[in-house]
């Protein structure tokens, strides 16, 4: 069995769920990014795809003026997503979620995660669609936090996971549960942080308790108390709508 894992290779040809039928195209020229493949998918009230549209975007590495960090917790005991959102000064953001790439018919198993069961996939998509799936379909309690990067920082980070993502693009990779799963791909930029704390530490492995890495490290804000912080940036997702024309401040607060 051990041995019929390791001989699995991965491959972008297969039946996918349509929210993972498209990988991202993403290429970065000077100050210049262009990405094809955004997803700004709506659902219905059971989380199925009721409009699934993909758009090519551009953006300016030059107005890129704030990173976003997310935690979104669907079950106890610090089981939760990650993903970044990365804004800009014309008031568009983008989000980069790193999923478990599911076939049609598959659920996500985090024991599955760790057999070579599912590829790699860095969804881009815009936050109606990336957080609003979760705070208003699936109904999941989601954080998303501020970080303190300076901006030569924030451009690093945005063209290194858009490198990645046109990577497994080119050459597709497994997903891990443990070694290679959404908050590791976001925390193995952090060079701060050692590997063996990557890999190991049980706020990278719950990914619910990963704000407590952050802001241990200063990448989240440590002016007030996390406890408080956290009250402070819980979405509520009452009283607005996904298509709100003011969601992206709705969400943060504003």
């Amino acid at each position: 069995m051990a041995l019929f894992i390791w001989r699995k290779t991965p491959s972008h040809n297969r039946n996918w769920k349509i929210e993972h039928s498209r990988l991202p195209v993403a290429a970065v020229d000077g100050d210049r990014v262009q990405i094809q493949h955004v997803r700004n998918f709506r659902y219905d009230a059971a989380g199925r795809v009721v409009r699934p549209t993909y758009e090519d975007r551009t953006y300016s590495l030059a107005e890129l003026e704030s990173v976003w960090y997310g935690i979104s917790h669907f079950g106890e005991y610090g089981l939760a997503h990650t993903f970044l959102s990365f804004g800009f000064e014309d008031g568009r953001y983008l989000a980069v979620s790193i999923e478990a790439r599911q076939e049609m018919g598959e659920g996500y198993s985090p024991i599955q995660g760790m057999l070579r069961r599912y590829e790699l996939i860095y969804v881009i998509g815009d936050e109606r669609d990336i957080i609003g799936l979760r705070t208003h379909i699936r109904q999941e309690r989601v954080y998303l936090y501020p970080l303190t990067l300076s901006a030569d920082m924030a451009r690093i980070l945005f063209t290194d996971m858009l490198r990645i993502a046109d990577g497994i693009r080119l050459t597709p990779r497994f997903y891990h549960t443990v070694t290679d799963n959404c908050t590791v791909g976001i925390v193995r930029h952090a060079r701060q942080i050692s590997a063996l704390r990557r890999f190991f530490d049980y706020r990278v492995l719950l990914p619910g308790y990963s704000d407590r890495l952050g802001y241990a490290y200063g990448f989240i804000p440590d002016e007030q108390p996390l406890a408080k912080l956290r009250e402070a940036v819980l979405i509520h997702p009452e009283g607005f709508g996904v298509d709100d024309p003011d969601f992206h401040d709705r969400i943060r607060g504003r």
